[in-house]
């Protein structure tokens, strides 16, 4: 894989430097992960992978095409690592190509429904602690009622 690594920075024409900085490397550990001194994490597999639109197969096996045929964009990589499903793609998508104006709007619509929520959560709660008490205060005068008649 460590030549891979190489293969892949000189086929971007890119210096161990700016390839290094591009997946959040110092110069010298890329130094030592290409002459096969030290292996690449998997954290920076992922990072090469992600940066770069390279095939992971490739990369850590040498099968396959070197880039992914189709360039995943940060959406992409976004929905695979929080799991969304495609109706969440699509209104996270679609919030976005909002203007900053309707998307303010939209999260202050938001903020808005979460406070409804929250008074008509705080009302339920207030109604059962008072009908709790009223059944306790039932309770309790029924008691004192039935020792009175013993």
């Amino acid at each position: 894989m460590n030549g891979r690594i190489k293969q892949l920075r000189e086929s971007l024409g890119m210096s161990q430097e700016a390839f290094a900085e591009s997946i959040k490397l110092k110069r010298n550990s890329l130094s030592l992960i290409e002459l096969g001194k030290r292996n690449p994490s998997d954290r920076t597999v992922a990072d090469i992978c992600e940066k770069h639109n390279v095939n992971e197969e490739w990369l850590r096996t040498g099968n396959g095409q070197i880039f992914n045929s189709t360039p995943e964009g940060p959406l992409d990589a976004l929905a695979r690592k929080y799991e969304l499903s495609q109706n969440d793609v699509i209104l996270v998508e679609r919030f976005l190509k909002l203007n900053k104006f309707q998307r303010d709007a939209v999260t202050d619509y938001m903020r808005q429904v979460a406070e409804a929520f929250n008074e008509k959560e705080k009302e339920e709660m207030t109604t059962e602690a008072a009908e709790a008490a009223h059944a306790f205060a039932r309770e309790e005068r029924s008691v004192l009622w039935q020792s009175s008649l013993i």
